[in-house]
């Protein structure tokens, strides 16, 4: 997912969760903050220190196992359950409304300190990514293998041989090999993964989805000066339409 969901659209759903402006302000900003904060050192903002937390970062480094570890799959590739936890084989391979990602957004939910806002936030980057990146992982691995992409237009499958041949040049990291196909919200795209079986995604059904996911969960956090939540079913066509434009700006 980009800024039109991770930003304006968490803002807009805190909204008609019942939230103010202002901390709906703070959530949404929290939430995009985990795709732009590529700083890990301390930066002084007038006589204030801010000790920052990379969770995002571009680069050759990404090869590197501390960067995977450290920065793509805890909060943005997050695994189904927590590696402590697993009886059965562990899987890094993100799926959508994970147990584990709900009970860190639950967590988040829950906090009764200042930083409450700010912890839902940064959850509901990696809630909603699990959305956007399901079957992929943060890690350097062939499960991230993306062949034969065509993307749905003008009511047919097209193909573009030049733009495969690109993103196969790419580490089979997160979805690099897949590009921006799986952050666009009106794309219906396929590929073959790496066990050469087709994948089809609607990101549009399945960004719907994550909202209502997302605003059900708002609806019920106690706000502070908030104001009475719009219902779902008054907003769904509004969002769903939204989801659809290939506009990014009319997204926002």
């Amino acid at each position: 997912m980009q800024k039109d969901f991770h930003y304006y659209g968490i803002y807009v759903l805190a909204r008609c969760a019942g939230f103010n402006r202002d901390d709906a302000r703070v959530i949404a900003y929290s939430s995009q903050y985990v795709d732009d904060s590529t700083e890990s050192e301390p930066i002084n903002v007038g006589d204030f220190v801010f000790d920052t937390v990379r969770t995002a970062h571009f680069g050759l480094t990404s090869y590197t196992w501390g960067v995977q570890k450290k920065v793509y799959v805890p909060f943005h590739f997050l695994p189904p359950i927590p590696l402590r936890q697993s009886k059965r084989k562990f899987s890094y391979v993100t799926k959508p409304n994970s147990l584990f990602s709900k009970r860190l957004l639950d967590e988040a939910c829950q906090d009764e300190s200042g930083l409450k806002l700010y912890r839902i936030g940064v959850a509901l980057h990696t809630f909603a990514d699990t959305w956007a990146h399901e079957k992929f992982s943060g890690r350097l691995n062939e499960e991230n293998d993306v062949e034969a992409i065509h993307f749905w237009k003008n009511r047919k499958w097209n193909y573009h041989v030049i733009e495969n041949i690109s993103l196969d040049l790419l580490p089979q990291i997160g979805h690099a090999e897949a590009g921006y196909y799986p952050d666009l919200p009106f794309q219906k795209w396929k590929y073959k993964n790496y066990k050469r079986r087709e994948i089809l995604r609607d990101n549009k059904k399945e960004f719907l989805e994550c909202a209502k996911e997302i605003f059900d969960r708002l609806v019920v956090i106690p706000k502070v000066k908030g104001k009475p939540p719009v219902d779902w079913e008054a907003i769904k066509d509004r969002v769903e339409k939204l989801l659809s434009s290939e506009n990014g700006d009319e997204r926002r």
